[in-house]
C-alpha cells in the first residue's frame, strides 16, 4: 500500500488451479486502486464465491474478466 492504494499484491496458499487463477486474476484487478474501489469489488467476488450470491450487471461488470 501506498497512502490508501494498492500498489502491490501477493498470494500464498495452497489451492486448486482454478482458486490460484482467480486470486491472480483478483490481484491484478484491484493493483492501482484504492481501498474504496476495492472494497466493492472483493464484495461481489464473495458474494459470488461464498455467499453463492447472484450478482447485478453492474457487479459483473465490475470484476471484470
Amino acid at each position: 500500500m501506498e497512502g490508501r492504494r494498492v500498489t502491490d499484491v501477493q498470494i500464498r496458499g495452497p489451492g486448486c488451479s482454478s482458486s490460484q487463477a482467480s486470486a491472480s486474476m483478483m490481484s491484478e484487478r484491484i493493483k492501482g486502486k484504492s481501498l474504496a474501489e476495492v472494497q466493492p469489488i472483493v464484495g461481489s467476488f464473495k458474494g459470488m464465491m461464498i455467499e453463492n450470491r447472484g450478482l447485478t450487471e453492474e457487479e459483473y461488470d465490475e470484476l471484470g474478466d
